[in-house]
């Protein structure tokens, strides 16, 4: 069950487009909300139906009325990878960098689920490389993390930090070695990321790598001069 849904909302969701037309022709308030934040424009932007945000933006909707977690319209456009909503939205003022309660950005789930197309429109319109969400992950990280190759790529070429560390010390090299991403890794060391640095606990790249048995890894972390005698703080060694 919709609780507080609207008509103009259900319109919104299913892509009634004649509907909503007729809805708003008679004063149906644009911006009500469900009782979670959920506004026509976010389930709209949800769902793909540009037709209709551009009905709600072309009658005032707020292009940046969030759900009670923080996620915006562009932020679930990019999270579903509907690149025509997340440049009506742009065209249409949204916040770029508007972020959810734990600090992901649109950028971050584009980078989360490797779209390119959207991480480059976000990145065209000023978004920012290095935000860091709760806990300190930024898109990079979260590329890394999750094995995307070409937002990391992309992140690369626009010039994203590459050593910048969660809150524990954990860099995208260190967590694409503990993931065995291996493509990643190969990418991450020919942009000279730093290949010691390690965790608060003294691990590093290498000895997670050797840790898990990732031998690719470590061979390759080897060749871009890993140190084979970093200790981690209770003595433990890559070998």
């Amino acid at each position: 069950m919709n609780i507080g849904a609207t008509p103009l909302y259900i319109a919104s969701q299913n892509g009634h487009l004649n509907i909503a037309e007729l809805l708003l022709a008679n004063r149906a308030s644009v911006n009500n909300a469900m009782y979670h934040g959920t506004t026509p424009l976010y389930i709209a932007s949800l769902n793909g139906h540009r037709n209709i945000a551009e009905l709600l933006l072309a009658n005032r909707a707020s292009v940046d009325n969030a759900k009670d977690d923080g996620a915006t319209p562009l932020y679930i456009a990019s999270q579903k990878g509907h690149w025509n909503i997340a440049q009506l939205l742009l065209a249409n003022e949204a916040s770029v960098d508007n972020a959810r309660d734990d600090g992901a950005t649109p950028l971050h789930i584009a980078s989360r689920n490797g779209l390119e197309d959207i991480a480059e429109l976000l990145l065209a319109n000023g978004a920012s490389l290095d935000s860091a969400m709760d806990e300190g992950p930024t898109p990079l990280y979260i590329a890394s993390q999750n094995g995307q190759h070409n937002v990391a790529r992309l992140l690369l070429e626009n010039r994203a930090s590459l050593n910048n560390a969660m809150d524990g010390g954990v860099t995208s090299l260190y967590i694409a070695s503990q993931n065995d991403h291996r493509n990643i890794a190969e990418l991450l060391l020919a942009n000279r990321a730093s290949v010691n640095n390690a965790m608060y606990r003294g691990t590093t790249p290498l000895l997670i790598a050797c840790q898990n048995g990732y031998e690719y890894i470590s061979k390759l972390l080897l060749a871009n001069w890993a140190s084979v005698d970093n200790a981690k703080d209770d003595g433990a060694t890559p070998l």
